[in-house]
C-alpha cells in the first residue's frame, strides 16, 4: 500500500514538471509570436503539446481539466501560426483538432440530460467529472464555446480561405458566426455545465424562449 502510494506521489510530480515545462514553452511561443517568430512560435507550441502528450491518458479528473485547459490553445495557435507561414493544411488539422477537443467536452456535460443512472425518481443524471474539474479552475462554459470553440471555428475557415477552399470556409466562418451570434446564457448547455443537481434544477436554468420561434401571420396571431 505504502509503494502504490509512493509511485502515485512520484507520478503527480512528474506531471506537475511537465507541466511546468508546457507553461515555459506557451510563454517562450507568445513570445516569440509578438516578435513576428511565427516558425519559432510554431515549433514552441507544439513542442508544448509534445510535452503534455508525455503525461499519458492515465490522468485523474483534475488534471486532465489541467491538460485540456493548455491543449485546446494551443491547437488554436499552432493553427494561427500555420496561417502566418501559409501552411494551410496544418492550419486546418490543428484548428479542427480544437474543435473536436470542445465538442468532447460538450458532449460529456450535454450526455447528462434526461439520463437515468440507477434513480428511483428517474431524475438523476450523469455529471462529467472532468468538467466538474474544469468549474474548480473557474473554467466558464461560455468560455468553451464563445472563446475557444468560436476560434478553432474561425481559424479554420479562415484557412480554408487562404488555401482557396471557399466552399468548406463558407460552411466553416458560418458556423463560428453562429457560435457568436446564438445566446449561450439560459440555452441547455449552458444550464447543465451550471448545475450540479438532477433534471429539474437544470430545468429551472433554461430559458425556454431561447427555444420557440413565432411567425406573425396575416390576421395578427402568432403561430409557434
Amino acid at each position: 500500500e505504502q509503494e502504490k502510494e509512493t509511485e502515485k506521489k512520484l507520478k503527480l510530480a512528474k506531471c506537475r514538471d511537465l507541466l511546468d515545462l508546457t507553461v515555459n514553452c506557451k510563454e517562450t511561443a507568445a513570445i516569440l509570436f509578438k516578435k513576428k517568430d511565427y516558425d519559432g512560435a510554431k515549433k514552441s507550441y507544439l513542442e508544448a503539446l509534445g510535452t503534455l502528450n508525455k503525461m499519458g491518458t492515465e490522468l485523474s479528473d483534475s488534471l486532465r481539466a489541467e491538460v485540456l485547459e493548455h491543449t485546446i490553445p494551443c491547437h488554436n495557435n499552432v493553427a494561427l501560426c500555420s496561417m502566418k507561414l501559409k501552411q494551410y493544411e496544418d492550419a486546418i488539422t490543428y484548428a479542427n483538432n480544437g474543435v473536436l477537443l470542445v465538442d468532447a467536452i460538450d458532449n460529456q456535460i450535454c450526455s447528462g440530460a434526461g439520463a437515468i443512472h440507477g434513480g428511483k425518481t428517474g431524475n438523476d443524471r450523469k455529471l462529467s467529472l472532468v468538467w466538474l474539474a474544469f468549474k474548480k479552475r473557474n473554467m466558464s462554459y461560455t468560455k468553451l464555446i464563445k472563446d475557444w470553440k468560436k476560434k478553432s471555428l474561425f481559424y479554420k475557415g479562415k484557412a480554408y480561405y487562404l488555401a482557396k477552399d471557399y466552399d468548406n470556409a463558407i460552411d466553416d466562418l458560418a458556423l463560428a458566426l453562429a457560435v457568436l451570434n446564438t445566446p449561450i446564457e439560459g440555452s441547455v448547455g449552458w444550464a447543465l455545465a451550471h448545475c450540479d443537481g438532477n433534471n429539474d434544477a437544470v430545468d429551472k436554468l433554461i430559458d425556454h424562449d431561447l427555444y420557440l420561434s413565432t411567425t406573425t401571420n396575416s390576421d395578427g396571431t402568432t403561430t409557434i
